[in-house]
């Protein structure tokens, strides 16, 4: 047994774009990448392991013949730069953060419904994604008691999050005790 393992070409031509890293990336950090491409040489399971941490894919998507089909935007994108829509793809690292998040949103929710016997909670059922980015903000302040603007008269960027996590504290934990906040990874390296 040669220890070698045959990646698709499609899959080889998708993980530099998905990615984010380009392919000079790729043929950097693996010399024989091209020859991959080209089937010429195969890589090796060892390589393969490398592959997927390199493009920071499951392992399984190595081992497909054609791309999975993930759309690059599953949520609502909110970023701005200078003022505009930031019209560009996640990073590996923020989409790894939203499934992250979206997981302890789903165990959070059973926990709530099984534990605690809470049933839906207003403040999350009434928004949805197919919500006008307005109303929705609309909608967020009613719920944090602040007024449209009230952000502009706040002197730094700590006041301001400390004003959020006030209003954050008062108006949802307050009023649902039961509720809890788990520890957070606040220290992993978050790209746009």
């Amino acid at each position: 047994m040669s220890g070698r393992f045959p990646v698709s070409e499609a899959i080889l031509n998708w993980l530099p774009k998905y990615s984010g890293k380009g392919y000079e990336a790729f043929y950097k950090r693996f010399p024989k990448y091209g020859e991959w491409i080209a089937g010429r040489v195969h890589p090796t399971i060892c390589q393969i392991q490398a592959l997927a941490t390199f493009s920071n894919v499951p392992l399984g998507y190595i081992y497909l013949k054609n791309p999975p089909q993930l759309s690059d935007k599953e949520i609502t994108d909110f970023r701005r730069l200078n003022g505009e829509i930031a019209d560009r793809a996640y990073s590996p690292e923020l989409r790894d953060t939203i499934y992250d998040m979206q997981i302890r949103q789903d165990w959070l929710s059973q926990y709530r419904k099984l534990s605690l016997g809470i049933d839906a909670l207003p403040y999350v059922e009434g928004f949805s994604k197919r919500m006008d980015s307005r109303d929705l903000v609309h909608q967020a302040y009613s719920l944090l008691d602040v007024e449209a603007g009230w952000q502009i008269g706040v002197a730094d960027l700590i006041a301001l999050l400390s004003h959020i996590v006030t209003a954050l504290q008062v108006n949802f934990l307050c009023r649902n005790p039961d509720l809890f906040l788990c520890g957070m990874n606040i220290r992993r390296i978050m790209k746009p």
